[in-house]
């Protein structure tokens, strides 16, 4: 299998209801996996050779504690890296912060993403993530902070303030993708900050001025190192070909884990031309392309992801395979082959 590494919607439910929200998580979702799911699909996943991480994300996964500790648990027992994305709402102490921090430390966790900015601060006090990123930084764990930017909300150096981190330990997500496999590099020193635009997907598509959109052309045009490498299993055992930026888009289901294994989906996806080149040489080429067919598009985009989704959505799929293949092609005959290594350190 080429999957090298896998999201868990453990739960679509959530302590908040954040505006610009994806998925649409909310207190009163009730969509959860089990734990005798979880792990199945956790074992299916260690049994691929080319196996690196499991990613628990929600809603908020830690509304269930005990069954994620104890999947982080199973995680570590197959030797891969394990990451928990939370809102923070556990520490609303330094006791509280600690406690849940070592439980999740002692479990085997490698790394906590955080989420922090003027969405999350409506429901969720910022100073929890200076508190849980404290005890994070004592139990040797890698700190990673999500940060969604808007139009009407630049993040400054007031978000550091407001959540008490120290500014002279954040450094950029991308600094960390290129020096992470250098052994002078100490990543538990850092918090790694990953800065995104929000999306108009799920809540996000109502807020109106909030969406920064740039034409076809000024989006960045590169390979998507998600689609395939990184599918999202859903708590029904759905599993999507990627994030495809948090949303229950058909084009991107491969099929289901509770009727057909992973190997078959995972064969499935490599088989689909338009995840390849989606893969090997990205969403914007192939939205370029498809509205040079005539493909009613919109004219401004948020982001790749936000191009790829209209292109799946709105395109004839047979004229999208038929252009898909042609991109392939091309990329097979005049591709730079360093884009795949380039790409792959960035897995």
């Amino acid at each position: 299998m080429d999957i090298e590494g896998i999201g868990l919607y453990y739960t679509l439910q959530c302590n908040a209801s954040c505006a610009h929200c994806g998925v649409w998580s909310a207190p009163d979702r009730t969509e959860r996996m089990t734990l005798p799911q979880a792990r199945r699909y956790i074992n299916a996943f260690a049994a691929s050779a080319n196996a690196k991480v499991v990613v628990f994300v929600g809603g908020e996964p830690l509304l269930h504690l005990d069954d994620i500790c104890e999947l982080i648990a199973l995680v570590r027992s197959h030797r891969l890296l394990s990451q928990v994305s939370t809102n923070a709402f556990w520490a609303g102490s330094e006791v509280k912060a600690e406690s849940v921090v070592g439980r999740l430390a002692f479990a085997g966790l490698d790394h906590l993403a955080l989420s922090a900015d003027a969405y999350h601060s409506e429901f969720i006090d910022p100073r929890n993530v200076g508190r849980a990123f404290a005890a994070a930084r004592q139990h040797g764990l890698v700190r990673k902070l999500q940060v969604i930017r808007s139009a009407v909300s630049e993040e400054t150096d007031r978000l550091w303030a407001a959540t008490g981190i120290d500014p002279a330990e954040i450094i950029d997500h991308s600094v960390y993708k290129r020096n992470r496999h250098d052994p002078a590099f100490d990543a538990k020193r850092y918090i790694v900050v990953n800065r995104h635009w929000v999306a108009p997907f799920g809540r996000g598509a109502f807020l109106r001025g909030h969406v920064e959109a740039k034409s076809l052309a000024e989006v960045e045009d590169m390979p998507c190192f998600m689609v395939r490498r990184f599918p999202i299993v859903y708590p029904n055992g759905d599993l999507y070909t990627c994030c495809c930026t948090a949303g229950f888009y058909r084009e991107y289901k491969v099929g289901n884990l509770e009727r057909e294994n992973l190997a078959e989906l995972d064969a499935r996806m490599n088989a689909d031309p338009v995840f390849d080149a989606i893969a090997r040489v990205g969403p914007v080429m192939l939205a370029k392309r498809m509205k040079a067919c005539g493909t009613p598009l919109a004219d401004r985009f948020a982001n790749p992801c936000h191009a790829c989704r209209e292109t799946l959505g709105r395109s004839d799929r047979s004229e999208l395979e038929a252009q898909a293949k042609g991109l392939l092609l091309l990329n097979s005959l005049f591709g730079d082959e360093s884009v795949d290594a380039r790409i792959q350190d960035l897995v």
